[in-house]
């Protein structure tokens, strides 16, 4: 059982509880929450698809129910990414009425994001954003708060998304080094995707071409990294250094950053280039 879960990337601690789920039942019929029945029955079409040597169809359905329980974090509304805003859901249902298909609504809120807020530092803007609805309602933001309303424009439509981090350098010459903010979509077929809205530029050329990963920036440093955890919200400490400024260079002098042994005790996993 525990190769099912090794292949969809579950977490240690996720991939228990997953066991014990299978062998003791434990769940019951509210532990899903909001999540809706055809978000369920999507997973369960795709488990029973994935090509998982598994021969008791009910057993796909409970690793189907399992994964909904999982994705009910991804889901989740909150003080930063408040998805139930009526703008929010505004502009959500905007691009689902346009795109029918989970992959076409991702990537058009994807380059919405991307192309039409515009980046606090390229285009010195202000103020400085970290809910959702205000980057949305301002049109500007970091990369973290980008991250934040495409996260919220997402889950507005049922779409599991998640929060990723890079340790970069400021400058691209070493020292000093802050966080970047990205995320990663749960993708029909796909699964785990990750995309950077945080604004293309002369040098950066961040797509939406799953399988393939076109991010923003790469490893160039040994003090760099890539984390590859996916967090169901964001770090607290981005969350503390946005609320913290109030306009685009003060930001730009007080960027949020954490040593890699830093990142090891916090469950990040570091992936080094």
């Amino acid at each position: 059982m525990l190769s099912l879960v090794n292949k969809q990337h579950f977490p240690q601690n996720i991939a228990s509880k997953f066991s014990n789920i299978l062998i003791n039942k434990t769940y019951n019929s509210n532990g899903l929450g909001y999540i809706p029945w055809d978000f369920v029955t999507m997973l369960i079409f795709e488990t029973l698809s994935s090509g998982f040597d598994i021969t008791d169809k009910m057993l796909g359905v409970e690793v189907a129910v399992f994964m909904a329980i999982y994705m009910k974090e991804y889901l989740k509304v909150s003080e930063v990414i408040n998805w139930q805003d009526s703008e929010i859901m505004k502009r959500a249902k905007q691009i689902a009425s346009e795109y029918k298909t989970r992959m076409k609504i991702a990537k058009a809120s994807f380059e919405w994001v991307r192309d039409e807020i515009f980046h606090s530092v390229d285009y010195q803007m202000n103020p400085v954003t970290w809910r959702a609805s205000d980057v949305l309602k301002h049109k500007t933001g970091y990369c973290y708060a980008k991250s934040h309303l495409l996260a919220a424009l997402l889950r507005a439509n049922q779409i599991p998304t998640g929060f990723c981090y890079q340790r970069l350098s400021i400058d691209d010459n070493g020292a000093p080094y802050s966080l970047h903010g990205f995320n990663a979509i749960y993708l029909p077929k796909i699964g785990w995707y990750r995309v950077d809205a945080r604004g293309n530029k002369e040098g950066v050329d961040a797509q939406f071409l799953p399988p393939q990963e076109r991010l923003a920036f790469k490893i160039q440093f040994a003090e760099e990294a890539d984390f590859q955890t996916i967090l169901a919200e964001p770090l607290s400490i981005v969350i503390e250094a946005l609320r913290s400024q109030v306009t685009w260079d003060e930001m730009l002098r007080n960027l949020p950053d954490i040593s890699l042994e830093s990142a090891k005790n916090k469950g990040l996993k570091v992936n080094l280039n």
